[in-house]
C-alpha cells in the first residue's frame, strides 16, 4: 500500500503558525542583545526557511561620479535595510572620531534600563 501524503487523520491537522504573534511576543519580552542574552533564551522564533544570507557590503566608491551605481546602490541598501536591518559600508568618508562617537552612543542607550529603552 503507497504512502499518503500525511500520516495524520483529518481531524489532527496542525495548528496554524502565527509568526508575526508569536514575533511580537518575542520582541516585547527584550530591549534588545543584552537582554535577550540575559533572560538564558533557549528557543528562537521559528523561521519556515533556511537561513543562507551574506551581508551586504556597500562600497561608496564612485558614486558620486557614476549616478547609475548611485541608483543601484541606494536600491541595494533599501533591500538591506528591509531584509535583514543593517548592511557594512566601506569607501566612505566617515572620520574614525565620527565612528568612534557612534559606537560610543550605542553603547550608552545599551547601557540605560529596559524601560527608558522601550521608550525610544
Amino acid at each position: 500500500m503507497a504512502a499518503t501524503h500525511s500520516d495524520k487523520a483529518p481531524d489532527q491537522a496542525e495548528p496554524r503558525y502565527d509568526r508575526e504573534s508569536e514575533l511580537k511576543a518575542f520582541d516585547t519580552s527584550r530591549t534588545g542583545v543584552k537582554d535577550l542574552v540575559g533572560s538564558r533564551v533557549s528557543k528562537l522564533p521559528y523561521r519556515p526557511t533556511a537561513l543562507i544570507f551574506s551581508i551586504l557590503i556597500g562600497d561608496l566608491q564612485g558614486v558620486h561620479e557614476d549616478s547609475s551605481k548611485r541608483k543601484e546602490m541606494v536600491c541595494r541598501v533599501c533591500q538591506a535595510c528591509e531584509d535583514w536591518g543593517f548592511f557594512q559600508v566601506v569607501n566612505h568618508v566617515i572620520g574614525d572620531g565620527i565612528l568612534s562617537g557612534i559606537i560610543d552612543g550605542e553603547r550608552r542607550f545599551h547601557k540605560q534600563e529596559s524601560e527608558v529603552k522601550k521608550e525610544l
